[in-house]
C-alpha cells in the first residue's frame, strides 16, 4: 500500500528495528524455501525455433547445470537477460553483477572483466547480445585473452538488436532494418587466442556447453539463436 524509498539495507534495518520493538515474531518462512526446488520447478516454455539456431531455454538450463558452483555470472543489457537471471544461480548474492543500470547495452564486458581479475579462482560467465557485443565488447574480449582470465563469454547471437526487433514485430512491420549478418564471432575469438564454439544445433550445444564448461582461462561460445523465438522481457 505504500512506496518505500532508500538505501535497501537502510531500510531493511529500519524495518527490523521496529518489528523488533513491537514484538512481532519471525514468520522464518524463507528457511523452508529450497532453492533448487524452485529452480528446477521453472518451467521451459515451447520454443518454435528457426533451423540452423538453438533452444535459447534449453541452451541457458546447460549452462547452469554444466558450470562449477563456484562461479561469478555477469550480464550485459538486452532482452536475452531477464530469462538467463531466472535460469542460471550463483551460490552468493554478491556473484552476480547485472550492467544494465548503466542505461544502455554494451557496457557489461567491462564489469566482467573486473570480476574475473578480481576472482581469478572462480569461472566468470559473461552473458551478453551480439548488438552489445559489437559495441565494445568485441575490441575489450582481446583484454581478456592478453590477460589469460578465467572467463567464459557467451553471446547470444540472434543477429538482431532484439528490443527494436520486438517493437517492429509488434506493429507487424518487416523487422529487416533491425537485423544484422555479423561475422562469427567464434572465428574472430579464435583468432583472438582464445577458445571457440560456435552453436547452431542441439548436438553442437550438448559439446560445446560440456567443453566450455571444462575449458580454462579466456573463451567465447556463441549461441546461434531465433530472433522471432527469444523471450520477451520480464521487466
Amino acid at each position: 500500500d505504500a512506496a518505500l524509498q532508500g538505501d535497501p539495507a537502510a531500510v531493511a534495518a529500519l524495518m527490523l528495528h521496529w518489528l523488533d520493538a513491537a514484538e512481532i515474531p519471525s514468520s522464518q518462512f524463507t528457511d523452508s524455501i529450497d532453492a533448487d526446488k524452485l529452480r528446477a520447478g521453472r518451467t521451459k516454455p515451447k520454443s518454435d525455433h528457426a533451423a540452423g539456431t538453438v533452444d535459447y531455454y534449453d541452451a541457458l538450463d546447460r549452462l547452469d547445470a554444466a558450470l562449477p558452483e563456484n562461479r561469478l555470472f555477469i550480464t550485459d543489457g538486452g532482452r536475452f537477460m531477464t530469462e538467463a537471471w531466472c535460469r542460471i544461480g550463483v551460490s552468493a548474492p554478491h556473484h552476480f553483477v547485472q550492467s544494465v543500470n548503466t542505461g544502455a547495452i554494451g557496457m557489461g564486458l567491462g564489469y566482467a572483466l573486473g570480476a574475473a581479475a578480481a576472482r581469478p579462482e572462480a569461472r566468470t560467465l559473461f552473458l551478453c547480445g551480439d548488438g552489445g557485443f559489437m559495441m565494445g565488447g568485441l575490441a575489450e574480449f582481446s583484454t581478456a585473452v592478453r590477460e589469460k582470465l578465467n572467463l567464459l563469454c557467451v553471446v547470444c547471437n540472434d543477429q538482431a538488436y532484439g528490443a527494436e526487433y520486438v517493437q517492429f514485430a509488434d506493429r507487424q512491420i518487416d523487422a529487416d532494418l533491425s537485423t544484422f549478418h555479423w561475422p562469427s564471432f567464434a572465428t574472430i575469438a579464435q583468432a583472438m587466442g582464445a577458445q571457440a564454439w560456435r552453436v547452431t544445433d542441439e548436438k553442437e550445444l550438448e559439446t560445446a556447453v560440456d567443453e566450455a564448461a571444462r575449458a580454462e582461462g579466456p573463451a567465447l561460445l556463441e549461441l546461434m539463436l531465433d530472433p522471432a523465438a527469444m523471450p520477451r522481457m520480464h521487466i
